[in-house]
């Protein structure tokens, strides 16, 4: 499955958290506006669940993986396989 290069950007985001973060903390690190981050959280949740790892949400808390260390290789690795489609918009 292939993904954009901004949900890549996402997962990375996520990724390098260990805590609960906000929708607005990964639109200031990406440098997009928070309904952008919000477009492409199905699109982040669906390469997930497809590669096995678990999105988790709460409500007036923020979102986060649950990862162990061996979990987070991997998903770096596979993020590092996945060639993303660029971004035009």
């Amino acid at each position: 499955m292939k993904i954009s290069s901004r949900v890549k950007s996402i997962v990375q985001a996520l990724a390098s958290q260990d805590t609960y973060t906000t929708v607005q903390t990964i639109a200031e690190q990406l440098d997009v506006s928070t309904r952008t981050v919000l477009r492409e959280l199905p699109a982040v949740e669906d390469w997930l669940k497809s590669n096995g790892f678990v999105l988790e949400t709460k409500k007036g808390t923020g979102i986060r993986l649950i990862l162990s260390s061996e979990e987070k290789a991997r998903l770096y690795y596979l993020l590092k396989l996945h060639k993303a489609d660029k971004d035009y918009t």
